[in-house]
């Protein structure tokens, strides 16, 4: 796990890890974690974390919430059935509702902002057509 920590702290090509049902423990997590917060201040890629189902406990997600302060780039973290108590867990969603919102003010996130906003109106076109036709 130092090797993929240390892959998360540095990757200016990785956007996504995925480390799900792994058995992750509290101190792996907090490896993790020490390795979101060198991405943040890196301003490195990293978009998608994963790491649900595991052993991953409210220290970690303290720290987790933490690594987000300042990140504009990680809009999808997923650290469900952990065992995270309700209040660390909101917390960590708001400070991860906290990095879509300013991701969603970059150029990127203006971009798939539009480009989801022109998917929901031909999806919304395709069902009137397929509703006036039933």
């Amino acid at each position: 796990l130092e090797q993929v920590s240390a892959l998360v702290a540095s990757s200016s090509s990785l956007t996504s890890l995925v480390v799900v049902n792994c058995n992750l423990s509290p101190a792996a997590g907090l490896c993790l974690a020490q390795a979101v917060r060198a991405s943040t201040d890196l301003d490195l890629p990293l978009a998608q974390l994963q790491l649900n189902g595991n052993k991953l406990n409210a220290e970690v997600a303290e720290e987790l919430t933490e690594a987000l302060r300042g990140n504009c780039r990680l809009t999808e973290l997923n650290v469900n059935n952990n065992p995270i108590d309700g209040p660390t867990m909101a917390a960590l969603e708001e400070a991860q509702r906290a990095v879509e919102a300013v991701w969603l003010k970059t150029q990127d996130g203006k971009a798939h902002a539009k480009n989801t906003k022109r998917g929901h109106k031909q999806a919304g076109w395709i069902a009137d057509l397929f509703n006036s036709m039933v």
